[in-house]
């Protein structure tokens, strides 16, 4: 038995899914397109909508406050729906409840593009919904089917999703100029990837539900084995010894520990560990959705002008790639420490260089981008590595996402309105220093190899 089996076998009272069968049911490369195909769809639908709010709330008729609303709308559904993630993959599974949230996103883009004002609000709602679920249950999936590479592939879909956001963005613009297209027919471009990924993740669905169907019937044909015996062995002693008192020829009770109820796994609210690991990804999580709400009126603030400081943008989103790469093959040795040091060094030397040496700012942009990649695939691979079975990483990962899209949310109107009461970038800058620092210390704590279930 494997380490990651034995583990799962202790951890939790209700048996996991057992690593990877499913991906052995379909090919690893077909369960790995799969992985890459849902994490193409964790950020494509938001970074195409970013470049085009301005003609979406000239076209719409939107207030300031509403488009910012709207822009936050999906952060605010990973905050809500998160904690419900783990309960839904427990009743259906993971595939099937991964393979639900890629419909949501779809019929999401198709309402949002193509349906009106009420459309676009419902269906940023839905793909908001959709989001959160896949957030929540990837990394669930990838520890279940590929246990002894989970960091190498996190990193891989981090990088991954990376690069489709930043093509995303990159196009959103152009697409829209064209004749007959409009923001509409921008944003539903990226319905392409959403049907690419249901019918690539679809065998896989098929395998979980044959799993899930076999466990069940094997579970059924046990129960009635052992009715059988128990009959059984009941009855020749009720023929063989008819005046012996029932106390005499009854079966001995059984033991507590085989007819109480398995135990419920332990709240992870009640873990620190589980907290500590919840401050890194909010906090961490809090400073890249700043950066990509701020950073080019940021870098406008010093001079730069209005092109580059959009193509600087784009320099961050990609560099993300090389830093989720490098992250993901050092968690695969455990290097997680020094991974978090360097890579929230890294962000506080960016923040301190903007406010000191502004005209660097493509230096800024490749270096925060870089770093930022590196601290989401730390995050995403915590959720398996401080769990033992795939459920817990679940539960794990929908805790953390749930407080930590509030704190995401939250923060960057609050730099905003600092920025409004000063009339300059520097004291929410500063704010954004702290935050990196407390990212720093929760991600070093979360650095020790320890497990929720225990800590």
């Amino acid at each position: 038995m494997s380490n990651s089996m034995r583990d799962s076998a202790a951890g939790e009272t209700q048996a996991p899914e057992t690593p990877g069968v499913a991906a052995r049911a379909v090919s690893p490369a077909l369960a790995i397109a799969g992985i890459l195909l849902i994490a193409t769809n964790l950020r494509m639908p938001m970074t195409s909508a970013s470049p085009l709010l301005p003609r979406i709330k000239e076209d719409v008729g939107l207030s300031a406050a509403s488009a910012s609303f709207l822009i936050s709308l999906p952060l605010l559904c990973f905050a809500v729906f998160s904690p419900i993630v783990p309960r839904i993959a427990a009743r259906i599974g993971l595939a099937h409840s991964l393979f639900g949230a890629l419909i949501a996103v779809n019929v999401g883009i198709v309402l949002r593009s193509w349906v009106g004002s009420f459309g676009l609000w419902t269906g940023t709602v839905l793909i908001g919904v959709g989001i959160a679920i896949m957030n929540v249950l990837l990394p669930a999936l990838i520890k279940r089917d590929f246990p002894d590479h989970a960091g190498t592939l996190t990193g891989v879909y981090s990088a991954f999703q990376s690069l489709m956001a930043a093509l995303a963005a990159a196009v959103a613009v152009p697409i829209a100029g064209l004749p007959g297209w409009g923001w509409q027919g921008a944003l539903g471009l990226t319905l392409g990837a959403g049907l690419i990924g249901m019918a690539v993740f679809a065998p896989q669905v098929r395998a979980d539900h044959v799993m899930r169907r076999t466990k069940i019937l094997d579970r059924q044909a046990a129960d009635a084995a052992a009715a059988g015996e128990m009959s059984g062995a009941e009855a020749p002693d009720a023929v063989a010894s008819p005046a012996t008192p029932a106390s005499a020829s009854s079966p001995a009770p059984a033991p507590a520990s085989e007819t109480a109820p398995p135990a419920r796994p332990r709240s992870l609210l009640r873990s620190p560990l589980a907290w500590v690991i919840t401050a890194f990804m909010g906090f961490q999580s809090t400073l890249f959705y700043s950066i990509l709400a701020w950073w080019p009126a940021i870098e406008m603030s010093s001079g730069i002008s209005e092109e580059s400081a959009g193509f600087h943008i784009a320099v961050i989103q990609a560099s993300g790639i090389v830093g989720s790469l490098v992250a993901g093959w050092l968690m695969r040795r455990d290097v997680v420490g020094p991974t978090v040091g360097v890579a929230v060094s890294t962000v506080i030397v960016v923040l301190a260089g903007t406010m000191l040496a502004p005209q660097l700012a493509l230096l800024w942009a490749l270096l925060i981008g870089t770093a930022q990649g590196g601290l989401f695939t730390v995050a995403l691979t915590l959720f398996g590595a401080r769990a033992r079975t795939p459920m817990s990483a679940a539960r794990l990962s929908g805790m953390a996402q749930t407080f930590g899209y509030v704190i995401a949310a939250s923060v960057p109107p609050v730099l905003g309105v600092v920025r409004e009461a000063t009339g300059s970038w520097t004291a929410s800058l500063w704010i954004m220093l702290g935050i990196a620092v407390i990212t720093l210390v929760a991600g070093l704590v979360s650095a020790k190899p320890r497990y929720v279930e225990e800590y």
